[in-house]
């Protein structure tokens, strides 16, 4: 279990991939409005270390799961989850992002910068 995402393709941007990502795997057409975090995230399973953005795609329609078209080669279902949920059924690493994330979601701060899901020492929290 874990956020949709992707790997940006040669040539295309960061937020380009995101939406096709959505699109591909979800069904969906989405916009991002802004970008909530930069996390740096070590090698992991076989993979290299590796950037993940985290975009702002607003607030969803209470109807969107109506809509999705999932691609079944990736996607197999859909959960609404809050906190008490994802932290028992994600990686650790995603954990981590999650709870830094949403933990400034209310901040109209600067974009959080991660390493592993955390904030770094150096970096003074969002206020």
């Amino acid at each position: 279990m874990g956020p949709a995402r992707g790997v940006v393709d040669p040539d295309e941007s960061p937020a380009s991939c995101l939406v096709r990502e959505i699109e591909e795997e979800l069904g969906l057409t989405v916009e991002p409005t802004g970008l909530l975090a930069v996390n740096w995230m070590p090698p992991w399973l076989g993979w290299r270390d590796a950037v993940l953005l985290v975009f702002d795609l607003g607030v969803a329609a209470s109807d969107i799961t109506d809509r999705l078209v999932l691609e079944d080669r990736e996607i197999r279902a859909v959960h609404w989850a809050d906190e008490s949920v994802w932290v028992e059924r994600v990686a650790a690493y995603t954990a981590r992002m999650l709870r830094s994330v949403t933990q400034g979601a209310s901040s109209p701060s600067p974009i959080a910068y991660l390493e592993d899901g955390l904030r770094p020492e150096w970096e003074p929290p969002r206020t």
